[in-house]
C-alpha cells in the first residue's frame, strides 16, 4: 500500500482488498453488500417471487443500506480528488504493479480473513466467515485448473468505481438523475490469452446449517453419500445483481462465478453482461436514492410494490423476472470434482 498513489475514485482500484484503506473507501458507496437491500430483493413480496430462502427475507437490509449511503467518504480523499490527476496516478500505479509482479517468483502464503465468531452468531455470520476463509484456497484451485494456457492468469481486484461518463447509451438517460457512488470489488479478474478480462466471483457453499434442536448451535449438512453438500448447480438469483454490477463497474463483458464446496468440488459458471438489465437496475437504484437516501427517510416494507403506482410495479416485476432469466441463462463452463492442491507442500496452501 505504501507504493500505491490514491487520489480520485478511479485510483481506488489499486488498493488491495486486505488493506484497511480498502474498507474505508466503501463509506457512502453502493457495493454488492447493499445492492439486494437497495433493489428491494429481500422484501417479503420480492423475495417470494424470486424464490429466495426465508433466511434472506429481511427488510432491515434496505434500512441499513439507506443509512450506509448517507455516510460521507474519508475527508482526506475528498480533498485529494480536486488536486490530483487520476490518469497520471493510475498510469504510475500500473507501472508499480507490473514491476512488483515481475519481481515475484512464487506465491505468498495468503492472508486469510479469519473471524472469531461470538457464541450467539447467526447462520448468516457463519456462512460469511466460511466464505471469506475459503476464498483464497478456491482462487488458488481455479488458477491451477484454468490458467494452463500461456498469457492466461488471475489478477487481483480493488474497489472499481463506476464512471458515469463511460456508461453505454442504453443507460445514459438514467445517469441524468442523481445516483450514489457505485463501486464493486470482484474477488479477482481472469485475464484471457487475448488480453480481455472477466470478473471472478467466488461463492463458497457453507457446509453448516442452524441446529434447530440446540439454540445457537450448528450442524454439518450431510448428503446421502455421507459428504457435506456440493456446489450449486445453477447461479442463484441473489448473485445476479452483484456479478452484473461488477461487470459494469470494471468494463468487462463477461464474468465467471465459482461455486465451491467442501467435499464435492466446484462448478464454474459464465455469465454475460446485460446492459438492458443494468439500465433497469440503475433506474431502481436512482429511485431508492432519490426517495429515501437524499430525503433522509426510511423505506417502508415492499417499497417498490405499490398499488398507487402500477407502472412502477410492472417495471419492477420485469426486473425480478429478468433477474431469474439471467440466472438460468448462465452456462456451466466446467465441473471440477477434485479441486485439491496438486502439491500440498507448495506455498499458498491453507492448512
Amino acid at each position: 500500500l505504501d507504493s500505491v498513489h490514491v487520489g480520485g475514485h478511479s485510483t481506488y482500484a489499486w488498493v488491495r482488498q486486505d488493506e484497511r484503506l480498502w474498507g474505508e473507501l466503501h463509506a457512502g458507496v453502493l457495493t454488492s453488500r447493499h445492492v439486494l437491500g437497495v433493489l428491494g430483493f429481500c422484501e417479503p413480496i420480492a423475495a417470494n417471487e424470486l424464490g429466495l430462502s426465508r433466511a434472506m427475507v429481511d427488510s432491515g437490509r434496505a434500512l441499513h443500506a439507506c443509512m450506509s449511503l448517507q455516510e460521507d467518504g474519508p475527508a482526506t480523499l475528498r480533498s485529494a480528488i480536486a488536486s490530483t490527476d487520476d490518469a497520471d496516478l493510475c498510469a504510475l500505479n500500473a507501472a508499480i504493479t507490473s514491476q512488483y509482479n515481475a519481481e515475484k517468483t512464487k506465491f505468498d502464503v495468503p492472508h486469510t480473513r479469519r473471524r472469531n465468531l461470538p457464541g450467539n452468531s447467526s447462520i448468516s455470520q457463519v456462512r460469511c466467515a466460511w466464505g471469506s476463509s475459503q476464498e483464497a484456497s478456491t482462487l488458488r484451485s481455479l488458477v491451477e485448473e484454468e490458467c494452463t494456457t500461456p498469457g492466461t492468469y488471475v489478477e487481483e481486484a480493488g474497489l472499481n468505481m463506476l464512471d458515469l461518463s463511460q456508461l453505454p447509451k442504453a443507460m445514459s438517460a438514467v445517469a441524468d438523475g442523481p445516483l450514489p457512488p457505485i463501486g464493486s470489488s470482484p474477488d479477482a479478474f481472469m485475464v484471457c490469452e487475448d488480453g480481455t478480462r472477466e470478473v471472478i466471483e467466488v461463492k463458497n457453499v457453507c457446509p453448516y446449517l442452524q441446529d434447530i434442536r440446540r439454540p445457537g448451535g450448528f450442524i454439518m449438512c450431510i448428503t446421502n453419500d455421507g459428504l457435506a453438500r456440493g456446489p450449486h448447480n445453477q447461479v442463484l438469483v441473489s448473485h445476479v445483481p452483484q456479478v452484473q454490477l461488477e461487470m459494469l463497474c470494471t468494463g468487462c463483458s463477461a464474468g465467471r462465478l465459482v461455486s465451491s464446496s467442501a467435499c464435492l468440488g466446484m462448478n464454474i459458471f459464465r455469465m454475460q453482461r446485460d446492459d438492458g438489465y443494468l439500465a433497469l437496475v440503475l433506474r431502481f437504484i436512482r429511485l431508492f436514492y432519490e426517495r429515501y437516501v437524499l430525503k433522509g427517510e426510511l423505506p417502508p416494507k415492499n417499497f417498490f410494490r405499490t398499488e398507487q403506482d402500477p407502472e412502477l410495479s410492472a417495471m419492477y416485476k420485469s426486473l425480478l423476472a429478468r433477474t431469474a432469466e439471467i440466472a438460468r441463462e448462465a452456462t456451466l463452463v466446467k465441473h471440477i470434482p477434485e479441486p485439491w492442491r496438486q502439491d500440498s507442500s507448495a506455498e499458498f496452501f491453507l492448512s
